[in-house]
């Protein structure tokens, strides 16, 4: 997963292998890390995704 945004040292929103946004929580998952970087998985407690895939 690559990030493409770092909200804080524990939260990310990253791509998924489909090229969906997530967000993902973890402790200190991008600490030391820039956008583009990819995360390792093992380090994430938590992942959240768009339910709902409407086009409005």
């Amino acid at each position: 997963m690559k990030i493409l945004h770092k909200l804080n040292n524990s939260a990310a929103i990253c791509t998924n292998s489909s090229s969906d946004s997530i967000i993902v929580i973890g402790k200190g998952i991008t600490f030391g890390k820039k956008e583009g970087d990819e995360i390792d998985k093992s380090r994430i407690d938590k992942i959240y995704t768009n339910a709902d895939q409407k086009n409005y």
